[in-house]
This record gives C-alpha cells, structure tokens and sequence, in this order.
C-alpha cells in the first residue's frame, strides 16, 4: 500500500520536477505533505469523496445540549456534519428530525421534557460543536449518522488506507495542487486529475430513495414546535 511519500513523489513526477528514480528532498517533501493533507481537509468538505459513513451513539442525560467531537460530551470524531439520527429505546429505533439553529432558535420553550426526542440542531463550532436536543429527554440512546473527515496524514512514512481508486486520484490531485509551486501547467495531468476524481465520487454516490418512513404519533406535532403552539 502506498506511503505518503509515494504520493508526493508521483506527484512530482507526473509533473515533471522528479524523473523516474529520484526522491523528493526534505523540503519538497515537507510542502507535498502540507499540500496533501489540505487536499483531504477539502475533499472532506465535498460529500462524495468521502467513502464511509460511521454511527456513533450517545446514551441522553437529560441535558438540553451535548457537546460533539474528540474530548466532548459526544466523544467521537466531530462529523463535517450529521447526514441522519435516530433515537432508540427499548428495541425501537425512532427518526429524529435535523433543523438549523434558526430553526431551533424559533422554538418558544427550549426546556420541555418527552418521552421521544423530535428534533436535533447543531452549531459547528470547533473543536467541539454543539448538539441541541427538543424535547430535553433522559433515556435512551441517540445515533448520528455521519460522513466524517477523510484522516490526515501524520508524516511520510503513513500508509494510505484509502479505496481503489484513491491513491490515483489524490496523487494526480496533489500534481495539480502542486504546479504553481514549480511553475509548470501540465495539462494532460489536469485533466487526468479530474476525471479520476470523478471516477470516485461516481462510485460514492448513493442514488437518492423513497422516503416510506411512517408519521407516528409525535411527529405530527413539529410543525407546531416552531410557531408556538402545543
């Protein structure tokens, strides 16, 4: 499997800077690096490049918030942001609703207690952000469901652990990233880098479905929530 450093070192020669048996020097090696982990912080942001998705639980307190991310309340990895959640409670699994800070916001009173929680809001702060929980409730355990940051590299020597596929793309990617750097414009490896790209997103993507959930009991009630009315 393919170093970090066997990256970087395609990168540079897929443009040019190396030929076929030369290394990187530190310093080039230093800014590959820098370079590639930006290149996993951002294609964290973009959905489709991301592979996995993770379900992390929370058993639930009572408390009308919970902080979420390494070291908080949640202690998980802190999601780019939640795709989905649920709540369960003795053997059954109930959907719960994901709403903006306006929205929650617009809730009258904030500290009503039930049996189920509706709804859930977030504030993305970092490190930590802010899972809000309506109705405040003391039992049970809530899942998110979540695509989490593709994982940065620590140093040279880190293996890539990525699908078929990956290690392609994201050494054609870095080649890009890294042509203002030597002045050069390699065209073929730009176009090259984007389709790869899209080759993986391709394989990522999940065609969207039917929603057939049915609306028991408590559901009914949150277009309530938000206006005042109980």
């Amino acid at each position: 499997m393919a170093t970090a450093l066997d990256i970087i070192t395609g990168a540079l020669r897929d443009i040019g800077i190396l030929d076929a048996i030369e290394i990187p020097s530190d310093e080039d090696a230093a800014v590959g690096l820098t370079y590639l982990n930006d290149l996993l912080e951002a294609w964290s942001n973009e959905g489709l490049t991301v592979y996995t998705q993770s379900q992390n639980s929370l058993t639930l307190t009572g408390a009308a918030s919970y902080t979420v991310g390494s070291g908080g309340t949640f202690n998980t990895t802190r999601p780019i942001f939640p795709e989905s959640a649920f709540y369960s409670l003795s053997g059954v699994d109930y959907h719960v609703q994901i709403i903006n800070l306006e929205q929650y916001n617009s809730i009258p009173y904030k500290a009503a207690t039930g049996g189920i929680p509706e709804v859930i809001a977030f504030n993305t702060a970092v490190p930590l952000s802010t899972m809000y929980v309506y109705p405040v409730v003391s039992t049970g355990t809530l899942t998110l469901v979540s695509q989490n940051p593709l994982t940065s590299l620590a140093g040279y020597t880190t293996v890539l652990a990525y699908p078929n596929g990956y290690n392609r793309a994201l050494r054609l990617s870095l080649a890009v990233e890294l042509m203002p750097n030597y002045g050069v414009q390699n065209q073929q490896v730009m176009v090259m880098a984007e389709k790869a790209k899209k080759d993986i997103k391709r394989i990522n993507y999940k065609p969207a479905t039917l929603d057939n959930t049915l609306t028991v009991g408590y559901h009914h009630r949150y277009g309530n929530i938000l206006n005042g009315a109980y």
